[in-house]
């Protein structure tokens, strides 16, 4: 079926070959340049990985329920690092990324805290509270904490507008916190939505400190020029799979992590979900390099908003005005802290 639909494709390209470099030229006239067209095309992948980030989390929300959090993020991570992989040998070839020590102590810490802390809090908080819910704790936070720390560690400045944009997403999430604003139903029973609401800021915080030492990694070295995205990518990556995977040896789980990969209704939702968040990495990838790094992030961060259709039409769930106005104003809040 796969090779059909390329013959397919590729019939199609060749027979209308000068009507889509005819379209492509007048799409460069109307922004000026190709330059500008091709930002262009960066800043709708930056939006556009913001849907599969929400769409992979939907299906991730579903794998944890089936086959835990823990086993989640060590298989995950086997596709991330497979995914990024092949991206970096397409782009580079076999070439090492040209990263000092001190770089790759960086991302080293930063993957630790991102991939391996914070996306398993991530994973954690999907069984206890909904993807929407989840996505609009941490995805907002995640820039205050990077924010801050980075005032903390490293001496950056927050400005007004920095403060601005934290009270605005502050507020964006209390409205959706607020009185049937949330969209999970039935209370809170045992305390697990205030579980889960708890866990989601956690993994804000472990996010917001990978930030800052992505940060670091990029630029720390005493070269001017700063690593490559996606160079930066496969190392954490790489870094990331290798504790995960050392964390599930040493601790003898390695059996019961490999045994849930029998599960097939769990697996089907975890390929998925994992394989949905690659072509994500590689569009905001794309972005980052092509795009304005504060435009770029601010698109990449619309999974409160880009989660509200997704569950809509998946499972029938709708969202109220509180929370689709929370959502807007806490992308909004981002929008301020990341734009110059």
């Amino acid at each position: 079926m796969q090779v059909y639909v390329f013959i397919l494709i590729k019939q199609y390209l060749s027979d209308n070959r000068e009507y889509l470099k005819s379209c492509s030229y007048s799409l460069a006239i109307l922004y000026g340049d190709i330059g500008m067209m091709i930002e262009f095309l960066a800043d709708a992948s930056a939006l556009l990985s913001a849907f599969f980030f929400a769409l992979g989390g939907f299906y991730y929300s579903d794998a944890v329920k089936k086959i835990g959090s823990y086993s989640v993020n060590a298989i995950r991570m086997l596709f991330y690092l497979i995914g990024v992989s092949i991206v970096y040998l397409v782009i580079f070839g076999f070439d090492i990324p040209h990263a000092e020590a001190v770089q790759w102590l960086y991302l080293g810490i930063s993957a630790f805290t991102g991939l391996v802390i914070g996306d398993y809090l991530f994973f954690v908080a999907l069984k206890h509270i909904s993807p929407r819910l989840t996505f609009l704790i941490a995805a907002p936070l995640a820039p205050i904490f990077s924010a801050v720390i980075g005032l903390l560690l490293i001496g950056e400045k927050l400005v007004m507008k920095d403060i601005a944009g934290i009270f605005i997403v502050l507020f964006g999430i209390l409205i959706v916190l607020s009185k049937n604003g949330s969209g999970d139903s039935g209370g809170d029973e045992n305390g697990k939505k205030t579980f889960g609401i708890i866990i989601a800021v956690l993994c804000s915080l472990g996010q917001g400190l990978s930030m800052v030492f992505t940060k670091l990694g990029i630029i720390g070295g005493t070269v001017t020029k700063p690593l490559d995205p996606f160079a930066t990518s496969v190392i954490r990556t790489f870094f990331g799979g290798i504790i995960i995977w050392g964390i599930v040896f040493f601790s003898g789980k390695t059996k019961s992590v490999i045994g849930s990969m029998n599960k097939k209704a769990g697996l089907k939702t975890l390929v998925l979900g994992s394989l949905i968040s690659v072509i994500g990495i590689w569009l905001l990838l794309f972005a980052l390099t092509h795009s304005k790094v504060g435009v770029a992030a601010t698109l990449g961060s619309m999974m409160p908003v880009m989660i509200i259709p997704i569950v809509f039409v998946m499972k029938k769930e709708k969202t109220g005005a509180r929370g689709i106005i929370g959502s807007i104003i806490s992308v909004a809040g981002v929008a301020v802290l990341m734009l110059a």
